[in-house]
């Protein structure tokens, strides 16, 4: 049996993150000087960078290789095709075309043995047993498990499955239009605006409720929602939430929204931002094709949300001051997606 031995960590994360930038642009100059060929960089300040043009020669079609073969062997420390691959995988789609670069494949590889390297000599020094490495480590674990989940409910390629879900939720890919008032309730992830005075639960649902009177009375929504919603984004528009696709929103707010007719106004609806009073302006059904491109990431949205909805948070006051701190530095309109 070979002495050699092989450390298997989660590299895709650290070795996308380290090479990604220096290693396209060693590619970038490596073409450029042997084929005056120009390989486009991601540029960093946020411009989406055009696909990298395919090689002018022909390439042969990639041949698959049993995982476990090593194609890299520095002193004790091995890297499998498998783990080659994973790393490679986690790059993003522009550098598709660089990654089966001779040159850019090497340096992953090196990339790859420097990290194990490191993360050996971390181990001699027992720096895997510090209680705060350990938090970090599991963390780091959760991340990566989290991202195995996602791509499993949202990559499912099966169209039948794909329309049995459109078809069990219709409703939720609709083009709704919709405004709304709200207001704060404590622990809301909407910021409580520095000239208003914070509001008890009770004294928030009594002030929701005052709201749905006077516009039951005939009074201006718009008017009401630019002087009284403490979703300030929207309500300086009126209250006006654009359009947008049931899933997409919280899902407490997206059935009461569902319910009325068109032109109707809620009473006092409460989710996690507080009491919202919403009146539904449009809803317009799209078909399947429409649709699909979104449902995976609807699928995600229903299974984050159900899991959410499963039990209450219970915060520690000696810890949070009595409620949960506000985070939040954006308008309720943003908040109101199903994935916060």
């Amino acid at each position: 049996m070979s002495k050699k031995r092989t450390i298997r960590l989660a590299l895709a994360v650290a070795v996308a993150a380290a090479v990604t930038v220096p290693l396209v642009a060693q590619v970038k100059k490596a073409r450029s000087e042997a084929k005056n060929e120009v390989v486009q960089v991601a540029d960093l300040s946020g411009v989406q960078p055009a696909p990298a043009p395919a090689p002018a020669e022909p390439t042969a079609k990639p041949v698959e290789v049993d995982p476990s073969k090593v194609i890299l062997t520095q002193g004790e420390i091995t890297v499998t095709a498998g783990e080659f691959n994973a790393a490679v995988a986690s790059l993003p789609p522009q550098y598709a075309a660089a990654a089966s670069d001779p040159t850019f494949k090497k340096r992953i590889a090196d990339k790859i043995i420097q990290v194990k390297q490191l993360a050996a000599e971390a181990k001699k020094r027992g720096l895997q047993d510090k209680p705060q490495v350990k938090q970090q480590l599991e963390m780091q674990t959760d991340e990566v498990l989290v991202n195995a989940l996602a791509h499993d409910v949202q990559g499912s390629e099966n169209e039948t499955d794909a329309h049995a879900y459109f078809d069990a939720n219709k409703s939720n890919f609709d083009n709704v239009k919709a405004r709304h008032i709200l207001i704060r309730t404590p622990g809301s992830p909407v910021p409580l605006d520095p000239g208003k005075k914070e509001l008890t639960d009770d004294q928030a649902k009594a002030k929701a409720d005052q709201i749905e009177q006077r516009l039951a009375k005939g009074e201006d929504f718009s008017t009401i929602a630019k002087a009284e919603s403490d979703d300030t984004g929207s309500g300086l528009k009126g209250g006006d939430l654009g359009t947008f696709a049931p899933w997409k929103m919280d899902s407490t707010f997206s059935k009461a929204a569902l319910s009325l007719q068109k032109n109707q106004v809620s009473q006092p609806v409460k989710t996690q931002f507080g009491y919202h009073i919403i009146q539904l302006l449009d809803d317009q059904p799209r078909t399947y094709d429409q649709s699909k491109a979104e449902i995976g990431e609807a699928r995600w949205s229903q299974m984050v949300s159900a899991l959410k909805d499963q039990s209450k948070p219970e915060y520690d006051p000696t810890f949070f001051g009595g409620s949960a701190p506000a985070s939040a530095t954006q308008p309720a309109a943003a908040h109101l997606s199903a994935n916060h």
